[in-house]
């Protein structure tokens, strides 16, 4: 196979990389996590996006 490549006779593989931050996005969002986060928040007035930085803290420090 490395030889293949050397040469340029290995078939080209396009790859994309997604990151933990990307995987991590689609599970909160399909758990229902952003939706129930954002609608308890949106009864208090937080100065801030409060479901967004409960989001960060937990991909910050995932359980052991």
């Amino acid at each position: 196979m490395l030889t293949a490549y050397e040469r340029g006779e290995a078939t080209k593989v396009v790859t994309r990389q997604l990151g933990p931050a990307l995987a991590f996005e689609r599970l909160w969002r399909e758990t229902g996590c952003r939706r129930v986060i954002g609608e308890l928040a949106g009864e208090r007035e937080f100065p801030f996006d409060l479901e967004r930085a409960v989001f960060l803290t937990v991909l910050q420090n995932p359980p052991p």
